[in-house]
């Protein structure tokens, strides 16, 4: 890395190209922000939105008038929404959003199965038993070396990032992103970590303070970015400035690190020297309950990042062709005022700067883009409108209007306000209608009316922000079943996997991309070094986590055990995010795949079946036995329906013989009734009933006789017992 000596010039010199520098500097960072004091214009109206604050001008004009001055607030809500919804996706406590590994070779798989010994350095090996190693041996282990590298790496990057809180600051990011539409995130920065250890001395133990240069992310305020505004994106811009605020104890501090003569200088020609005087600053602060910036005594200190005229870099020391037309470079220019402090190139060899850019809603035409407020600014104007209204109205319509005439009455106690068993003195003449002293007008109420655009304002607050009630976690009139509401949040979560990808592409991957640079660059670590790429997983907690992990266990339950698709499924992978999804350490709950084939490995060493194949034999068993269970209930049921009808036969058959003792009891009391009619003698009615009961118990036994017969004869169906 080369650094540019930013001594100033000897006297006497007729060019100064570090103070060309700065002027011209300073001159570049006071045209952008005149230039974007539209887009902070927007900003301000936003966040005023999202304070639940009219415009300037709007609030101004309230001031004048007596009606309602309500802001019913919806932004608010909406954008904390949009914000956390964003984090609980891009950032989940027990995943994180990115994946390292070797960079696919296609001739290197092909090598997998080839069998030809390979020569190394011109001569052949012999593995551990003896035989030749292969090409296939060697390719297959050249990509696990690669594998583990890429590991090794993903973990070095994962320390990194926990020890800066990438996911605190991306967070903060996002927080922008959502209110002003854009969120900007610095990455990899160098910055010197103080460390404390107790090193074991012989009398105790010592404190020791260590220092290492580690890279950070840092989030960026939009408020202090300023690319170039003729860009449309981050990767066609010409250069970058940045604004950060110092104190002076913070401005000294740097001489530490940078030129002290150009820190004294700095100091000397004071704060307000160094700053640019925006708009915006007046109003952000009154909105903080602060004083303006007239009172504001911090340095500016600006850092630009892009191309450095050539002639400069040359009189400063930089090796460049003056004659090339080609030769460029970009540098990293650190001003305050027309001072410059420090000077360098660009540091990563890489060529990038370390600047990641997301938009909420983006703008074709400028870098900056759109935050909640500003899609559902109109809606909100209705809504606050309308909520205005309904108060106005209520208040007027909530007592009658009265109308006095002065000329005939006057109140007893002189003053005209209505209260309770007031008096009041007729003044005029006797023709006059007492009547006419009073007159009461009602307002009309409209509130019906007001509240259905009341309403529609709300529900175009829905779509225009892509955040349905039922993505807040408000359900509604939705279907309260497993895979209705499935399906529901899969439809609400179209829109936010559009922004997790944007995020995913525009920070995600270049992010981790540039810690994998910075890394390969400046690192001493070997094992971490290797061709590498970035795997982007920001879409892959979308869904909510119950409804994920409960749909994982279907796919299990249902495709796992079937024919055809068992080969086809990674059963260990999808109970890996069922656990994963229920909010569970899958490493320590479900075997990793070297496990898996470590096991299956000494199963097989040891004559036992694959549990593949047990599995498959266990299936097919159980459908076998299936099958037999099968015929047995087959055959209970035919048995049983046996059974049943011959119990229906002898039911039947009681209820006959029941009918004909029925009929001898009614013919019994019959003749009952004929000897109290007729005056029978009771030994001529006793024996007349001797009689019938005889008949009874021969026509019974024949009855029984026949019935036997005919069953025995399989005549049964005819006799119509069973008809």
């Amino acid at each position: 890395m080369l650094e540019i000596d930013v001594t100033p010039a000897a006297e006497g010199d007729q060019l100064d190209p570090l103070a060309l520098i700065g002027l011209r500097m300073r001159k570049t960072a006071a045209d952008l922000v005149a230039q974007r004091a539209p887009i902070e214009q927007r900003w301000i109206d936003d966040l005023r939105q999202y304070h639940g604050r009219y415009k300037t001008e709007q609030e101004a004009s309230q001031k004048k008038s007596k009606r309602s001055k309500a802001f019913n607030n919806v932004t608010r809500p909406k954008t904390n929404a949009w914000i956390a919804q964003m984090c609980d996706m891009l950032f989940p406590n027990d995943d994180k959003n990115y994946g390292i590994g070797p960079t696919p070779v296609p001739q290197l798989s092909k090598k997998f199965d080839d069998e030809t010994p390979a020569t190394i350095n011109g001569e052949q090996y012999a593995g551990p038993d003896g035989a030749p190693i292969t090409e296939g041996m060697l390719a297959r282990r050249t990509m696990e070396i690669a594998k583990e590298k890429a590991e090794v790496m993903e973990r070095e990057i994962d320390d990194q990032l926990v020890e800066c809180d990438y996911n605190a600051q991306s967070r903060v990011a996002l927080r922008y992103a959502g209110i002003l539409g854009t969120g900007v995130l610095c990455g990899p920065e160098v910055d010197v970590v103080t460390e404390k250890a107790w090193v074991k001395t012989g009398a105790g133990y010592q404190l020791e303070i260590r220092t290492k240069r580690t890279p950070i992310v840092r989030a960026v305020m939009p408020w202090d970015f300023f690319p170039d505004l003729s860009a449309r994106t981050l990767a066609e811009a010409e250069y970058v400035f940045e604004r950060s605020y110092m104190t002076e104890r913070q401005l000294r501090a740097l001489a530490k690190r940078f030129s002290p003569a150009q820190v004294a200088k700095a100091l000397a020609v004071g704060p307000k020297t160094s700053q640019f005087h925006s708009p915006h600053l007046d109003e952000l602060r009154q909105l903080s309950g602060l004083t303006n910036s007239i009172e504001d005594n911090r340095f500016e200190v600006w850092t630009y990042r892009g191309p450095v005229e050539k002639e400069a870099l040359i009189a400063l020391g930089a090796d460049l062709d003056p004659n090339d037309p080609l030769q460029s470079l970009d540098g990293v220019v650190v001003f305050c005022g027309a001072v410059v402090l420090h000077a360098t190139i660009n540091p990563l060899d890489s060529g990038e700067w370390p600047y990641s850019v997301f938009c909420f809603e983006q703008d074709d035409q400028c870098i900056f883009g759109y935050g909640v407020p500003y899609v559902i600014r109109s809606s909100q104007d209705v809504i606050n409108a309308s909520w205005r209204m309904m108060l106005d109205n209520s208040a007027a319509s909530a007592g009658p209007q009265i109308v006095r005439n002065r000329k005939l009455i006057l109140p007893a106690d002189g003053s005209y306000d209505l209260t309770a068993f007031k008096q009041w003195d007729y003044v005029g003449n006797a023709q006059d209608n007492l009547n006419t002293a009073f007159a009461f007008f009602n307002i009309p109420n409209h509130q019906a009316e007001i509240a259905q655009v009341y309403q529609l304002a709300r529900a175009m607050v829905d779509e225009e922000s892509g955040m349905p009630m039922v993505a807040q976690g408000e359900q509604g009139q939705v279907t309260p079943t497993l895979g209705g509401m499935s399906m529901l949040m899969n439809a609400a979560n179209t829109v936010r996997r559009k922004q997790v990808k944007d995020w995913d592409d525009g920070v995600t991957v270049p992010m981790i991309g540039r810690f994998y640079d910075w890394n390969m660059q400046f690192s001493t670590k070997d094992e971490i070094k290797g061709d590498f790429q970035v795997h982007a997983r920001g879409t892959s907690a979308l869904l909510v986590k119950e409804t994920q992990a409960a749909n994982i266990m279907a796919l299990i339950d249902r495709y796992a055990g079937h024919p055809a698709t068992a080969s086809l499924l990674k059963v260990a992978e999808a109970l890996r995010t069922a656990v994963q999804s229920m909010h569970l350490d899958a490493k320590a709950l479900v075997k990793t795949d070297e496990e898996i084939e470590s096991e299956q490995q000494q199963m097989a060493e040891q004559g036992q079946q694959d549990p593949g194949a047990a599995v498959e034999q266990m299936r097919l068993q159980q459908i076998q036995m299936k099958a037999e269970l099968d015929m047995q209930l087959e055959q209970a049921r035919q048995a049983f329906e046996g059974a049943q009808r011959d119990q229906d036969r002898r039911v039947k058959l009681a209820l006959a013989e029941a009918d004909l003792r029925r009929e001898a009891i009614q013919q019994q009391t019959e003749m009952m009734k004929l000897a109290q009619t007729k005056q029978i003698n009771t030994e001529k009615l006793t024996v007349e009933l001797r009689k019938l009961d005889q008949q009874l118990r021969t026509d019974l036994h024949k009855f029984n006789t026949e019935l036997l017969v005919k069953q025995q004869a399989g005549l049964t169906a005819n006799y119509g017992l069973d008809g």
